[in-house]
């Protein structure tokens, strides 16, 4: 691997843990590069990171960011959480510092190998179908590495990759932003689930957003493939105009392809179907073959954190769907069941409209409980709809669980679907929703019914 890093002067903004900044500056150090590091978070929030750091040389600034060192440094390395508009990212700018990211170092270093990237983005099903196409390659014993928005850094996997290794991806708006420069980014096949309304804490309004994911597709030619949801208005706006063969999906009109596999769909919901729709177009294009489809398909057994099954006590089925950050998620999910529904939801806010969902709720949900930021917006959505709407709010995730537990009767559903970012409560959805299942996992079956007291009645 050629050593393009050594001894050049390197800023990363912002520390994650597993991805991200975290893994940037474990991947410099062994390149020999100097590196700084500045955080808004304190020293006693990072201390986990800091600890896999120990004994490395590198400079911290933490708690702040001082000005002076977006001046002072070659290269900044963002975090995907830092918008492009921040002031310390123009200081840098303007002084003619490179602006960066892990996936965008990953990408340059990876494009002299390979040529074969799979990128996936949309505003929901994004991660349901880049792990269904994981499966499949891995079914089909083709040569991959999956990364990306998933949690997991992909510089350690750099030595793995030769011509013959596909590279998956899953991309967030806010990744794709920072690859809009990056010339080496350009997908062999690129997959647009859909577009909806999201993430308007950080853009202005839904145009922005909507540039964001059309990055996916900008360096893309006639040789590339893009996999575009046809049924979604914004998805086919965009389709307009990219130069990739354009290969679409539509569940209206090839319901009759999902049937004619003959498998059992275990995945709930129509939101689902397109998931697996946009993942037989990309089958097709990698000329895997049919039984192989199949078979990924039938033993797929879904994604942790989206509608999914945790427990069933006395009759009452839990779900988990903490992955819904978003109305639109959430609306999905309560199609997804017919039985009776206590759906807990709310949670940090990211400027969006809860009008429909309240519509959705008030036509599905048999008792809502709220929580965090948005539980009042999510709250009110449904009681302008149906006024007699049985809710309750409530300050944590543990006493929702415990009031839930209360309401439901057999044969009803309890969902956790929060249609609502995490930060508020938690670092992540993915810590929100293993939360949910250790309280579920602990409620105790003759527990149920019982008058709330101030603690939930929970098994050790």
């Amino acid at each position: 691997m050629r050593n393009e890093f050594k001894n050049k002067k390197i800023l990363i903004m912002g520390l994650g843990l597993q991805n991200g900044g975290m893994a940037v500056a474990k991947f410099l150090a062994k390149q020999r590069a100097k590196i700084t590091i500045t955080d808004l978070r304190t020293k006693k929030e990072l201390e986990p990171s800091l600890k896999k750091l120990k004994n490395l040389p590198i400079k911290y600034y933490l708690g702040k960011h001082p000005k002076n060192i977006f001046r002072e440094n070659e290269i900044v390395v963002a975090s995907p959480a830092i918008s492009l508009n921040s002031p310390y990212l123009k200081i840098a700018q303007k002084h003619g510092t490179k602006i960066q990211s892990e996936i965008g170092i990953f990408i340059n270093l990876t494009s002299p190998k390979t040529n074969k990237i799979i990128a996936v983005t949309g505003a929901k099903g994004k991660t349901t179908t880049v792990s269904l196409i994981a499966r499949l390659l891995k079914t089909a014993n083709k040569k991959f590495i999956l990364g990306g928005n998933l949690g997991k850094s992909l510089l350690s996997d750099l030595k793995k990759i030769d011509s013959r290794t596909y590279v998956l991806l899953e991309l967030s708006s806010f990744q794709l932003e920072l690859l809009k420069n990056n010339k080496n980014f350009k997908p062999f096949i690129a997959v647009l689930t859909n577009i909806y309304e999201d993430h308007l804490d950080r853009y202005p309004n839904l145009r922005h957003y909507i540039q964001a994911k059309k990055i996916i597709f900008q360096n893309q030619t006639k040789k590339d493939f893009a996999v575009i949801n046809e049924s979604n208005f914004k998805s086919l706006e965009v389709a307009k105009k990219i130069k990739a063969r354009r290969i679409f999906f539509n569940l209206k009109k090839e319901r009759k392809i999902l049937k004619s596999l003959n498998i059992p769909i275990t995945l709930r919901g129509d939101h689902s179907l397109e998931n697996i729709l946009a993942v037989i177009k990309a089958a097709k294009i990698l000329k895997i073959p049919k039984s192989i489809i199949k078979k990924t398909i039938k033993n797929f057994p879904g994604v942790e954190h989206r509608i999914e099954f945790v427990r069933e006590i006395n009759g009452v089925k839990f779900f988990n769907d903490s992955a819904s950050t978003t109305p639109v998620s959430t609306i999905a999910a309560l199609n997804s069941f017919q039985q009776p529904i206590i759906l807990i939801a709310g949670g940090a806010s990211k400027n969006l409209n809860f009008k429909k969902l309240g519509q959705k709720i008030a036509q599905k949900v048999k008792f809502l409980i709220t929580i965090g930021q948005t539980g009042s917006l999510i709250a009110q959505a449904a009681s302008r709809t149906k006024k007699n709407i049985n809710i309750e709010k409530t300050a944590t995730l543990e006493k929702a669980v415990f009031i839930a537990q209360n309401k439901a009767k057999t044969d009803e559903i309890v969902l956790f679907s929060p249609a609502s970012a995490s930060l508020d409560m938690f670092l992540n959805s993915r810590i929100r929703g293993e939360k949910f299942k250790k309280l579920v996992n602990k409620l105790s079956p003759t527990g149920r019914n019982r008058l709330a007291k101030a603690r939930p009645n929970f098994t050790n």
